[in-house]
């Protein structure tokens, strides 16, 4: 199975069917491949399809010279926009819905595990919706100081100081409102839940 679901391209053909689409223009993909029929997709909920598969992981990917797409799924970007920016987009779109569903993300106080693309998007994201305060953890040096530049109020190395005390020295006993875990795996998992208030979201 060819990979590739975070893409941006140029169309070099389109079908006859296909309206407000043409040749040259620079565009990005949704990789969501749904039924169209199923009761989410009917109502606007197509990213719970019931059949949904994503391009490149259960369906055919975008990593490819060529590559044939759904024109629904088609948004164009502007001429300015580089391909690597572009491609950035469906991440970056994710991380602001992940963002938005923490109601409190307006002056609140939040946590992020995980320093790679992701949660770099993430507390990106956060910070772009007033969020007070963003602490985000990682075990490498390199990414902690990418996230600092990038807007991080606080970058940690979990390697180096125990995550219960960076949660408590960044927000406190208070601890943080909100704990976006990033780095997808049982530990971080484990140290988000064992190191939240009660009453905060995870």
């Amino acid at each position: 199975m060819t990979q590739g679901h975070e893409v941006s391209g140029q169309i070099v053909k389109v079908g006859s069917a296909v309206k407000g689409l043409s040749v040259g223009q620079k565009v990005v993909l949704e990789p969501q491949v749904t039924c169209g029929k199923c009761y989410p997709c009917t109502h606007g909920k197509y990213n719970l399809c019931s059949s949904l598969k994503v391009m490149g992981f259960r369906t055919t990917g975008a990593v490819s010279e060529l590559f044939a797409v759904d024109a629904s799924k088609v948004d164009v970007i502007p001429n300015s926009m580089s391909y690597d920016e572009a491609a950035l987009i469906e991440p970056l779109a994710v991380m602001v819905h992940a963002a938005k569903r923490f109601e409190g993300i307006a002056g609140g106080s939040v946590a992020i595990i995980g320093c790679g693309p992701i949660g770099i998007l993430l507390m990106q994201s956060c910070k772009a919706l007033g969020a007070a305060k963003v602490l985000i953890t990682d075990i490498s040096d390199y990414r902690l100081e990418l996230a600092k530049s990038l807007g991080a109020d606080y970058a940690i190395n979990t390697a180096k100081v125990p995550y219960a005390d960076a949660i408590e020295q960044v927000f406190g006993p208070d601890k943080a409102d909100v704990i976006y875990e990033c780095a997808g795996n049982n530990a971080t998992m484990d140290m988000a839940i064992q190191n939240s208030r009660k009453g905060a979201k995870i």
